[in-house]
């Protein structure tokens, strides 16, 4: 069998067992939510409920703005003592309460970040760079998918005479065209001052998007479509997968806006 052809099978084997553990995932954290949820108190439910709220409506704020919007008065959230502030955070430290309470916060922290800070140089992340680049920004377990146009379901048409040893007429073929996306690679995005860079880790599939190239996005609730000038479009898929033990909330697709946004401006000004 063609290689390509092999590690194109395991990568939608991947996807699958992905896709099917997410939503294993899923359902077993509403399930706890739910059984959570009875057990919180009035000003836990709050705090929970206001920094979902904030996350789901694309806002982005500080801890400063996160913490005062849940009713912790402003004097103590900037007075810096952490105990004094902690003491106002309906949650012990370290519980499951806690760690999803910060763990939005903190992804509305990073959305402030990418909106309103000025950005912060990282390191090269082994990437061939160009002179005068560098790394603002990354987003991790990205599925890039490419565009591909099959033929399926050959038919003959037109109008063909025969008496005997004689034809005539014409006969056209008719093929029926299937455009999809197939998964090509998952691996992370770097933006840098002059482009988007995609690093594949399975198939090392290696993409460059220069800002400049990029005619439009189309949003889905799943992933979003790079339209490119003068080139097939890209589907990036962001992976939807919280763990609030390392305090990570899921939010590539929002970076990616809040990013592209930013520094595709910089780089046309």
């Amino acid at each position: 069998m063609d290689t390509t052809l092999v590690l194109y099978i395991a990568l939608i084997v991947f996807c699958t067992i992905m896709a099917i553990v997410k939503w294993r995932s899923d359902k077993a954290s509403k399930k706890i939510a739910k059984q959570a949820q009875s057990q919180l108190t009035e000003e836990q439910t709050h705090f929970l409920q206001t920094v979902g709220r904030m996350f789901h409506n694309h806002e982005c704020g500080d801890l400063v703005q996160v913490y005062t919007k849940c009713g912790i008065p402003l004097d103590i959230v900037t007075s810096k003592n952490s105990e004094l502030i902690d003491q106002h955070i309906p949650f012990v430290k370290g519980t499951d309460g806690y760690n999803v309470f910060l763990s939005y916060a903190l992804a509305l922290g990073k959305r402030n970040e990418l909106a309103n800070l000025p950005l912060i140089e990282y390191g090269t992340f082994n990437l061939n760079l160009q002179k005068g680049e560098s790394v603002y920004h990354a987003i991790y377990l990205v599925t890039l998918s490419q565009e591909k146009t099959t033929v399926h379901n050959y038919a003959y048409s037109g109008v063909r005479w025969q008496s005997g040893m004689l034809r005539t007429g014409t006969l056209s073929v008719i093929g029926h065209e299937i455009t999809r996306f197939v998964p090509s690679d998952i691996g992370s995005l770097y933006f840098t001052n002059k482009r988007i860079i995609f690093v594949g880790k399975q198939r090392n599939v290696n993409k460059a998007i220069k800002y400049s190239d990029v005619l439009f996005l189309n949003l889905y609730q799943d992933g979003i479509l790079v339209n490119l000038v003068n080139k097939k479009p890209l589907l990036l898929q962001f992976n939807t997968q919280d763990d609030f033990e390392i305090l990570q909330k899921a939010d590539g697709f929002e970076q990616f806006i809040l990013a592209f946004n930013r520094l595709s401006k910089e780089n046309t000004d």
